[in-house]
C-alpha cells in the first residue's frame, strides 16, 4: 500500500511540474503580441499524433490583420500550455502566424469564451485596429488534413 501511495504521490508532483505556468497577459500586451485577434466559431478539431491540435474556425470579426471566412487554428500541449479548441466553442482568440500557413494559439495569450470576452471586445474596438473579414477559402491544415 504504501508504494502504491509512493508511486501516485510521484504521479502527481510529475504532473504538477510539467503543468503550464504562465502569467495571463492583459488585452494591450496580448494584443501588441498578436498577428491576428479574432472572434471565431470552432466548427471542427482534429488531434494529431504529435500532439497538435488543429481546429478548422468560421471568423465573425478581426483586428489587427484581416483573415479569411475560414481559418485553420493550431495549437499544442508544449509544456501543457495547449489551448482547448472545443467542436462548437464561440472564442475571442489571439493569434500568431506561424508560417506555415496556421495561425496558432496558446493558454497564456489572453483568449477568452466569447461569453466572457466583452471587456476585451469592447478594448478592441475602441484601440485596436478593426480588420476586414476577406473571401472565403477551404480550411486545409499543410499537413494534408481535410476537414469535413
Amino acid at each position: 500500500m504504501k508504494s502504491l501511495l509512493f508511486l501516485l504521490a510521484i504521479s502527481l508532483s510529475a504532473e504538477i511540474a510539467f503543468a503550464c505556468r504562465c502569467v495571463e497577459l492583459g488585452v494591450r500586451r496580448a494584443y501588441a503580441d498578436a498577428d491576428a485577434v479574432a472572434l471565431l466559431h470552432i466548427e471542427a478539431v482534429s488531434a494529431l499524433p504529435t500532439g497538435v491540435s488543429q481546429a478548422r474556425a468560421n471568423v465573425s470579426r478581426t483586428w489587427k490583420t484581416g483573415l479569411p471566412t475560414s481559418v485553420v487554428v493550431s495549437t499544442s500541449d508544449i509544456d501543457m500550455c495547449e489551448y482547448p479548441l472545443r467542436e462548437g466553442d464561440d472564442l475571442l482568440l489571439y493569434l500568431k502566424h506561424d508560417g506555415k500557413g496556421l495561425w496558432e494559439t496558446y493558454k497564456c495569450w489572453g483568449n477568452l469564451p466569447k461569453a466572457r470576452a466583452s471587456k476585451r471586445i469592447e478594448w478592441l474596438d475602441r484601440y485596436g485596429k478593426s480588420t476586414p473579414v476577406t473571401g472565403r477559402h477551404k480550411a486545409e491544415s499543410p499537413t494534408g488534413d481535410n476537414f469535413p
